[in-house]
């Protein structure tokens, strides 16, 4: 990482949206084609890039170590396909139990 890209992310720590914006710019790339890779959609892994910047906005203030942006936010990616892995699974679910008019929960329940 420059300096240039550094001082970008202090910039962004004290509110600067417009470093945060040539932050994305540079590592857009990075971070959506890492999703693209785990995800195997592009429009999934579109959202979910754009959910990594909104958290990275947020909590870009926690960022103790400039240099380590890319690996941050990579990070942050991770977590938030995990997230989506886990709701997919789950909307997954409801929607067979809702779709199955015989079937029993594994509960017992209807």
């Amino acid at each position: 990482m420059t300096q240039a890209d550094q001082t970008l992310v202090i910039r962004s720590q004290s509110g600067d949206r417009a470093a945060f914006e040539q932050i994305v710019g540079q590592t857009a790339r990075l971070v959506y084609s890492k999703l693209a890779l785990d995800t195997g959609d592009r429009h999934r892994a579109e959202d979910l890039t754009q959910e990594v910047y909104l958290i990275a906005w947020r909590s870009i203030r926690e960022l103790a170590k400039p240099e380590a942006l890319r690996a941050w936010l990579l990070a942050i990616a991770a977590s938030v396909l995990a997230d989506d892995v886990r709701r997919m699974g789950r909307k997954i679910e409801k929607e067979y139990w809702m779709r199955c008019a015989d079937c029993r929960s594994p509960t017992g329940r209807r």
